[in-house]
């Protein structure tokens, strides 16, 4: 695929008028809210307004075959993640985009880490313990995510191959969905953002059991990674970016780029980060893209290696 209109000759006086980050994600979500966190920033820098807009649907890949789309002009951003850029791609066969020939990256924004929670009423209480539980209740087998493709899926798997064990993979249409079914027993464990979990965690309704990031989390400070459980080279991370299509010229990407590079340097923006359980993480343009194309790599190994997402 590649964008609908030919990109104008330049970017004099870019931007003119207000732009738009398409968020692949429903509102809400981990990926929503970094959106709504660094869009008025963004804009403040470039001084015009930014909207963000949700297009949700099929793991995420609607909205960005909607940016690969777009008229390639600097005004239409994606917010790429993880899932998007690299899962995607090596689990979906018939992708209605390509990360690597659709799109140009604009930066990094920032990762987040995948934490291990069950419901309360579980009664598991660390990671041995459900390992245990797993084994000894195989009609309770199963974890959920929020989407073939996503980092919480294939952190799944990946715990469940380590583990030596079988479950059922059932992916939900929306994160509250999701959450609904591991308060409630339905699924027994899932992988999911910090930030997401931190108040289910707070009330009692989840229980935090490890924290899958390379590094311990600002929001859940006493939690071990799994690699200090014994699961080497463990790293459920998600990591989001700036896209735009390709062909979109280089001065407009520039702009951009720079406001992106200059609002992840405000001390405001990174104590918000921190408070939304993000690691800032700023890549630039062809950083990001070498990045990308190591992570599809990864997923594709990884996907090969567990037969797809069900180990």
């Amino acid at each position: 695929m590649t964008a609908l209109a030919a990109a104008p000759a330049s970017a004099q006086g870019f931007p003119s008028r207000p732009l738009r980050i398409i968020v692949p994600y429903a509102s809400g979500t981990t990926t929503d809210l970094l959106a709504r966190l660094i869009a008025p920033r963004i804009s403040a820098s470039i001084g015009k307004p930014i909207v963000v807009e949700n297009k949700s649907g099929a793991s995420g890949s609607m909205g960005a075959q909607a940016a690969a789309a777009a008229t390639a002009d600097g005004y239409t951003l994606l917010l790429g993640t993880s899932g998007i850029m690299a899962g995607n791609p090596a689990l979906m066969p018939t992708l209605n985009y390509d990360p690597a020939k659709d799109f140009a990256a604009v930066g990094a924004i920032a990762q987040n880490p995948q934490i291990l929670a069950v419901g309360a009423a579980t009664g598991v209480r660390s990671v041995p313990e459900l390992v245990e539980f797993l084994k000894t209740n195989p009609a309770k087998a199963n974890y959920g995510s929020t989407g073939i493709g996503g980092a919480p899926a294939l952190a799944g798997a990946v715990f469940l191959h380590g583990s030596g064990l079988k479950a059922n993979h059932i992916p939900y249409n929306s994160v509250s969905q999701a959450m609904t079914s591991l308060i409630g027993g339905e699924v027994t464990f899932m992988f999911y953002g910090s930030l997401a979990l931190l108040p289910l965690t707070k009330s009692g309704q989840l229980r935090a059991l490890a924290n899958g990031g390379t590094r311990r989390s600002g929001l859940f400070p006493d939690l071990k990674t799994m690699a200090d459980l014994g699961y080497r080279d463990f790293a459920a991370v998600s990591w989001f970016a700036l896209y735009v299509p390709a062909q979109t010229p280089r001065d407009a990407i520039r702009v951009i780029t720079r406001a992106l590079d200059a609002t992840l340097k405000e001390a405001d923006t990174a104590a918000r980060l921190a408070q939304g359980g993000f690691d800032p993480w700023p890549l630039a343009p062809d950083a990001l893209t070498a990045f990308g194309e190591k992570d599809r790599l990864r997923y594709r190994e990884q996907v090969k290696k567990y037969g797809g997402i069900d180990p």
